[in-house]
C-alpha cells in the first residue's frame, strides 16, 4: 500500500509553462537533491487518495484478523485435545499398569475416533476476503494424529484384556483338570469335591469377569482395534466354557455321590 503511493515519486513535474521536467535541487550539503514530483503536491494529501488508504488499511486488518481467528480454530486441537502432548506417553504405561476400566477406555477411544472424522469431514479451505487459505495438510496431520492416539489407547486395552483372557483361561483349564480327576482315595475325593465347591461358590465372581472380557473383546472390535481372530473367538466363548464347566461340574458331583 505504501509504495503504490509512493511510486508518484518517480513522475518528475514539469517546470511552470514548460514540458520540461524540474531538475533537482539542493538543499542542503549533507541531504540528496530534492526533486518536485506529484507524490507531496498531488498525491499523499489527496482526500480521495486518503480515505483509499484509510478504507484499505482497515481491509487488510479486518482479513488478517479473521485469518488469525482461522488459524486458532486449527491450533485448538493441539491446545485443546493435546495431541502433540508428550507427556501422554506416559500417561498410556500408567494405565496399563493400572489396568483401568473398560469404559475409561472406550471414551477416549470414541473421542479420538470422533475427533479424526469431525476434521476429516470439515472444510480444508477457505476464503477470508482477498486470501485463500488451504488448511489440508493440517486436517491430514490432525486426523492421522487423532487415529495415531485411538490406536495407542486401543493398545493399552488390548494388552490389559489380553492378560485377564489368559489368567481366566489358565484359572477354567485348571479347574477343568482338576474336577476330571477320577478319586482313588479319600484325599482324592475331598480335592475334587472342594474343586467343585469352589466352582459353585466363585461362579457369580467368574461371571462378572468373563462379561468383562467380553465387553473389552466387543469394544475392540467396535472401533476396529486389530485383534487375531483365535483370541476375538476365544473371549467371545468365555460364557460357553464357564457354563459347560458348572453343568460338569455339578454332573460330577452327582456322580461322586
Amino acid at each position: 500500500v505504501k509504495n503504490i503511493i509512493e511510486s508518484s515519486k518517480v513522475f518528475v513535474r514539469w517546470m511552470h509553462g514548460t514540458c520540461l521536467e524540474c531538475k533537482p535541487v539542493a538543499v542542503n550539503a549533507d541531504e540528496e537533491p530534492y526533486v518536485f514530483n506529484y507524490y507531496e503536491t498531488d498525491i499523499v494529501n489527496n482526500p480521495n487518495v486518503v480515505k483509499l488508504n484509510i478504507t484499505l488499511n482497515f481491509a487488510l486488518s479486518d482479513a488478517l484478523k479473521k485469518l488469525e481467528k482461522y488459524v486458532d480454530g486449527w491450533k485448538r486441537y493441539d491446545q485443546g485435545q493435546g495431541l502433540w502432548d508428550a507427556k501422554r506417553k506416559q500417561h498410556l504405561e500408567k494405565l496399563v499398569e493400572k489396568n483401568v476400566a473398560c469404559k475409561i477406555l472406550d471414551a477416549k477411544l470414541q473421542q479420538f475416533e470422533a475427533l479424526a472424522a469431525s476434521v476429516q469431514q470439515q472444510p480444508a479451505t477457505k476464503e477470508l476476503d482477498f486470501i485463500f487459505v488451504d488448511a489440508t495438510m493440517v486436517a491430514r496431520s490432525i486426523a492421522a494424529k487423532a487415529l495415531e492416539w485411538k490406536l495407542e489407547f486401543g493398545n493399552v486395552l488390548h494388552q490389559n484384556s489380553k492378560e485377564m483372557l489368559d489368567e481366566l483361561d489358565a484359572v477354567m483349564k485348571q479347574l477343568k483338570d482338576d474336577t476330571q480327576i477320577d478319586p482313588k482315595t479319600l484325599d482324592d475325593l475331598k480335592f475334587v469335591l472342594n474343586r467343585i465347591a469352589s466352582i459353585s461358590e466363585d461362579s457369580m465372581v467368574v461371571e462378572l469377569k468373563y462379561l468383562d472380557i467380553i465387553e473389552r473383546y466387543r469394544t475392540l472390535a467396535k472401533y476396529g482395534h486389530p485383534v487375531p481372530e483365535i483370541e476375538s473367538k476365544e473371549a467371545a466363548n468365555l460364557d460357553k466354557r464357564w457354563h459347560q464347566l458348572f453343568c460338569d461340574a455339578k454332573t460330577k458331583d452327582l456322580r461322586l455321590i
